[in-house]
């Protein structure tokens, strides 16, 4: 850091510190936030969370500091955004020189323990009574969140300012606020209030089941959700809590920990003999099923080395893990589950789908490549549709993946149950600027393409292509006519390799494709 700003940031806390006691306080606790918030905060959350006080149980709205008056006290070493309505440190280097000297702020010893601190003292506030349970619906959580600006905050990311402390007077912090952090677990009712702020905006609220009563929530699902591994360590060695125990939504805290990522808290209950590694939900989803849906490589590998795991578990829609994965997990997840020899790559869920058809639909290019790289799947794998993962490919318009599939042994002439091939999907399909265009010449330029099939309704893509008004897909197809008309066609695929071939530019209309 330049020493010229070093000093221009010194003089600011000298100004703070000179500043009478409540100013000064109020500084240090606005800087503390900004400098450690785990994402910027809005104006009215900041304005909340400066004001909470040790023993405070609401938020006197009548009290909060007026944004600007923060700005000030602070002597210019935070602004406002006016644009995104959110407080940030005026420079960068405003952190880099703070966190370097944290001992000049004021009460600051510990400051992610004191940040968590606020946060379970906001948490802990009467804003949650029966009703937020019993008859909770959407328009009513919005407007408790609307009331209390600082609680998606704070359910969402108190857990995340726990860490390791140092020295007596550190433990001593810890201590006191692990006690804060088990009366929370304890409250069952303020608990599920919570948990419906944390699944807000997560698939979970997506289908509603964040509205939904929990009335099983144990301290030990809420640790393992929250990663609360020293928690869940204290619980399982006191015993009185059963590890397999199922909340409403039939999951246990091994489940919520593999979808969270938890990667300790899921190590801490494998080691149990008597944890159900397999133990599913109402909707049949184990806790590697979750791993998987949600990229937890980790824990992913964990519940793999299980004993008695079982990584092809289907769901109620008959979807492993893999196909979880390949659908919208992640790269890492697709990799460990294909070097199981207990995982079948070509198990199909309920509308007959496999992982590549997915992977395919998705436009997911490295678990496409994955997937056809083990060799263990026919790349030509129908659904109940008759639809195969090169049309899903072309009706996407992924060009790495349809090359990939077209260097494999795939059917381009494969008609679904309304008789149409992939390049009549494509040709259906297609936009302007899409990308379509380039997987129309991959697909021209192969030697056995039936450029003229027809669909149950009579109709070939040129047709579909001139329907939909694709006027580039029409004019490569009706030049692919003409070649063959004039046998002028000059693929390059030779009988030992399908790669995409060249098409000769005899006719200018339509582009030559490079390999």
């Amino acid at each position: 850091m330049p020493a010229n700003l070093d000093k221009i940031y010194e003089r600011a806390v000298e100004t703070i510190q000179k500043r009478i006691a409540s100013c000064r306080a109020l500084a240090f606790r606005t800087l503390l936030w900004v400098m450690y918030a785990v994402r910027p905060l809005k104006v009215e959350e900041l304005q909340e969370a400066v004001a909470i006080e040790e023993g405070d149980t609401a938020i006197d709205n009548d009290s909060l500091t007026d944004p600007d008056t923060l700005v000030e006290i602070c002597a210019g070493l935070v602004v406002i955004d006016r644009v995104s309505g959110i407080f940030r440190l005026s420079h960068s280097t405003v952190g880099e020189f703070l966190r370097c000297r944290v001992s000049m702020l004021e009460g600051a010893h510990f400051p992610k323990w004191q940040i968590a601190d606020t946060c379970l003292t906001y948490l802990s506030f009467d804003w949650c009574d029966q009703s937020c349970i019993k008859s909770s619906t959407e328009s009513e959580l919005k407007k408790r969140l609307e009331a209390n600006k600082f609680l998606e905050f704070t359910a969402k990311n108190w857990h995340l300012y726990l860490e390791t402390p140092s020295g007596l007077e550190g433990k001593l912090f810890c201590d006191t606020l692990f006690t804060k952090v088990e009366r929370l677990l304890e409250s069952q009712q303020r608990l599920q209030a919570i948990f419906q702020v944390v699944l807000y905006g997560t698939e979970h609220h997506t289908y509603g089941y964040h509205l939904n009563s929990n009335s099983s929530f144990s301290p030990l699902h809420g640790a393992a959700i929250w990663g609360l591994d020293d928690v869940v360590g204290r619980h399982l060695e006191g015993g009185g809590f059963d590890p397999n125990a199922r909340d409403d939504r039939g999951r246990t805290a091994l489940s919520w920990a593999a979808e969270f990522g938890w990667t300790e808290v899921v190590r801490l209950l494998l080691r149990r003999t008597d944890v159900d590694v397999n133990a599913v939900d109402l909707a049949g989803r184990s806790p590697l099923w979750w791993a998987a849906r949600k990229n937890q490589v980790e824990c992913l590998r964990l519940l793999l080395a299980a004993p008695n795991s079982q990584p092809d578990q289907k769901d109620h829609n008959q979807r492993t893990p893999l196909l979880r994965a390949a659908m919208k997990g992640g790269d890492g997840c697709v990799k460990q589950l294909l070097e199981s020899e207990s995982v079948d790559p070509t198990s199909r869920d309920r509308e007959g789908r496999c992982p590549l058809w997915w992977a395919c639909r998705n436009g997911r290019t490295e678990v496409v490549k994955l997937l056809i790289g083990s060799e263990r799947l026919p790349s030509d794998t129908q659904d109940e549709f008759g639809q195969t993962p090169l049309i899903r490919a072309c009706i996407r318009g992924t060009q790495p993946v349809v090359k990939m599939l077209l260097e494999t042994d795939v059917d381009v002439n494969c008609r679904d149950r309304q008789g149409m091939t992939a390049l009549s999907w494509l040709a259906r399909s297609a936009w302007s600027g899409s990308g379509h265009e380039t997987v129309a010449i991959m697909l021209l330029g192969l030697r056995d393409l039936d450029v003229n099939s027809k669909d149950n309704d009579g109709r070939t893509a040129l047709m579909w292509a001139e329907k939909r008004g694709n006027q580039a897909i029409a004019e490569l197809i009706s030049a692919r006519s003409v070649h063959l008309d004039m046998a002028q066609v000059t693929p390059t695929i030779t009988a030992d390799s399908k790669s995409v071939a060249n098409i000769s530019p005899l006719n200018s209309d339509l582009p030559l494709l490079l390999h």
